[in-house]
């Protein structure tokens, strides 16, 4: 990760896959939908800091001790999953006129957080992105450093992107029908999300 070149080649990389609707940028789409882009702030960033806290770790090997407790991938991948479809049902349940009834508060960072951890893509991306830009041989902490920042980096874009999406469509399609369907679609898409983040555990 020396030249521009190598940067350009990684954000090609990694595009596809941090850009297509997974699991965070979904959820960054709902929450934004209810809560407005600001609202979902403290969301994203939550969800980025666990980007770029296990890209650190991947890097610099330390992903290896969490073969001493497996115990505690699963427990916070179903903590994150409990709140997906938590947010589920509130979706589906909420009328238009209730919208922020049923979740007083915006999601917050520790939220983020979990459902970041609990996405087993984040992972598989990592693996991916240091299987194909770092010397296995060597641990280069600079390159560690640059690629960590860079995957966060791709990452709040693209969360915000999907968040300014949803507000938007919260926004233009404001009528009643349109907001209960909005709420509807959500919560089917967040009950997948939440099966396929389990499936992906569980194999």
């Amino acid at each position: 990760m020396n030249s521009s070149a190598d940067y350009l080649a990684l954000c090609l990389f990694v595009f596809p896959l941090m850009f297509s609707p997974g699991p965070s940028n979904l959820l960054s789409a709902a929450a934004a939908s209810r809560f407005g882009v600001l609202g979902t702030v403290p969301f994203v960033i939550g969800m980025d800091l666990m980007v770029l806290l296990p890209a650190l770790a991947v890097g610099y090997g330390l992903v290896n001790l969490l073969a001493l407790n497996p115990d505690v991938l699963m427990v916070l991948q179903l903590a994150g999953i409990a709140f997906i479809l938590f947010l589920a049902v509130s979706f589906w349940r909420a009328e238009p006129e209730e919208a922020k009834a049923s979740l007083q508060h915006s999601p917050g960072l520790v939220h983020g957080a979990i459902v970041q951890f609990a996405n087993i893509k984040g992972l598989v991306l990592l693996l991916l992105v240091y299987s194909q830009f770092l010397d296995s041989q060597t641990v280069d902490g600079q390159t560690v450093l640059a690629i960590s920042l860079a995957l966060t980096a791709l990452s709040l874009v693209s969360h915000f992107s999907w968040a300014f999406f949803g507000d938007l469509l919260a926004r233009c399609a404001n009528t009643v029908p349109a907001i209960r369907l909005q709420n509807r679609i959500y919560a089917v898409l967040l009950c997948l999300t939440s099966l396929w983040i389990l499936l992906k555990g569980l194999g």
